[in-house]
């Protein structure tokens, strides 16, 4: 069963839970082949009993549990998370960084997510509607001896930018990556709990970002669940569960998790819910390294750098370009009947814009990566 992570509202809020026997806390059971060594570990243990993530945890001198993700835990033990510039750790640094990604849809809570893991103001947060964030953009960190990144970038379906000026940036930052050798240790996908319904642009943002990633990279996924506090854990509960089998089957079937970050969105709690997340995919990831599971390339890394696709041919390019024609025929057809179209020729025109210019763009970025 695929991992999923989560804290009861009721204990988040009086900032403590005993946890279950097998060491969480949570909605639901966690499970997940790709992360039993890190769930039978012992310090995973008191970080779930104690609902602490890794500042503060009392690491035992039991020579059995010694290893990297363990090494880890010890040395990040008590320690801040000081901003540092990025040009200090991309360029100045002898290993590489843990690069995590943050995507989702505009209004999920991805700059707030960078916020509370620094514990304080670095992304501008916008709001449901409107994103603030226009491209995508790194923030360094230092903790336990690592430099750790990370990505805050444009959600989509937004008033910023088009669907496919956010895939662009983002696609041409994790090519830049790639071609300098520098893995993504794993992405968190955000999911707005709180939506009664799963609407069409959020099946098509994860169908793009599954085609992003690659059923290769599926085990690096993370999906997190936010705005948890506005819905019963009954609610969230019966909501996961039915999108566990539909919109997220293929990425949990992949090795893909789920965390509920259930504590409230303005609360202390939710900074350690954050933690705690941030934290298990770089531990994962350098349990990873330490086990020779070297975190692989996403799909659209290898499309573009390997394989010199331009962004219109690789799969995720595919996936817009088939969205964008189908919402283009969907608005055609409400221009019928219509009395003032005005709007809707706005629309239609911006689409017919998008896929022309698609193939031009994905050229420019080719070059600018040196490709062609």
């Amino acid at each position: 069963m695929p991992l999923v992570r989560g804290i009861q509202p009721d204990q988040m809020r009086s900032g403590g839970g005993k946890g279950n026997e097998d060491g969480t806390n949570g909605l639901f059971t966690l499970r997940s082949n790709a992360d039993e060594a890190i769930l039978k570990s012992e310090e995973y243990r008191k970080l779930n009993g104690g609902m602490i993530a890794f500042d503060g945890i009392e690491v035992s001198g039991d020579d059995k549990q010694q290893g990297g993700i363990r090494k880890f835990f010890k040395r990040i033990k008590g320690t801040k998370r000081p901003v540092i510039p990025l040009e200090s750790i991309e360029h100045g640094s002898e290993e590489y960084p843990i690069i995590i990604v943050v995507m989702g849809l505009t209004g999920a809570g991805k700059s707030k997510l960078v916020n509370d893991y620094a514990e304080e103001t670095l992304a501008v947060v916008g709001d449901k509607q409107a994103s603030q964030t226009k491209e995508t953009k790194g923030y360094g960190f230092s903790i336990g001896g690592k430099h750790l990144i990370l990505v805050d970038t444009p959600g989509s379906n937004d008033t910023v930018g088009s669907d496919k000026d956010c895939l662009e940036g983002v696609a041409g930052w994790m090519a830049e990556r790639y071609k300098k050798g520098t893995p993504i240790a794993g992405v968190i996908y955000l999911y707005d709990a709180s939506s009664n319904r799963v609407k069409g642009s959020m099946r098509n943002d994860f169908t793009i970002f599954q085609k992003l990633c690659g059923p290769d990279y599926f085990r690096r996924v993370f999906i997190g669940l936010s705005h948890c506090d506005a819905v019963s854990a009954k609610t969230l509960e019966d909501r996961t569960q039915e999108l566990k089998s539909l919109l997220w089957k293929d990425v949990l079937g992949g090795g893909g998790s789920v965390w509920a970050l259930t504590a409230d969105h303005e609360s202390e709690a939710r900074k350690v819910d954050v933690r705690e997340l941030v934290h298990f995919v770089a531990a994962s990831h350098l349990l990873g390294l330490d086990s020779s599971r070297v975190t692989g390339p996403l799909a659209i890394q290898r499309e573009l750098v390997d394989f010199h696709m331009t962004l219109a041919k690789t799969e995720a390019g595919k996936e817009l370009r088939r969205t964008l024609a189908e919402y283009l025929k969907h608005l055609e057809e409400r221009k019928t009947g219509t009395y003032d179209t005005r709007e809707l020729e706005l629309q239609m025109n911006q689409i017919r814009r998008d896929l022309e210019k698609m193939t031009s763009l994905s050229h420019q970025l080719l070059k600018a990566l040196a490709l062609i």
